[in-house]
């Protein structure tokens, strides 16, 4: 081989080079953007189960003190703290 055939050689594999390293990041960036897609969308599937999970628990808390709105008129707060919330619920204060 002469000099300009192992020069042209040697740029030929620098392109191949290159352009196999061009498509592997972008294939690679391709991957953990659908991994990261799923991810994200499980974890907000999983949140929202979370959340559903919460106000069906919390709706049977209905009634209690900590309940009234805010906004609500000393008196609407004053009678749910007298009625003790939960009714047939024994209180416990200090214990």
């Amino acid at each position: 081989m002469n000099s300009g055939e192992a020069d042209r050689t040697e740029c030929i594999i620098r392109m191949v080079t290159l352009i196999g390293g061009a498509v592997a990041a972008v294939l690679a960036i391709v991957a953990v953007t659908i991994y990261a897609r799923r991810a994200l969308k499980q974890a907000l599937v999983e949140s929202e189960l979370d959340a559903n999970a919460d106000k069906a628990e919390n709706a049977g808390h209905e009634g209690s003190a900590t309940d009234v709105e805010f906004g609500s008129s000393p008196e609407e707060f004053k009678e749910a703290l007298d009625s003790g919330g939960d009714e047939g619920e024994e209180r416990s204060w200090g214990q």
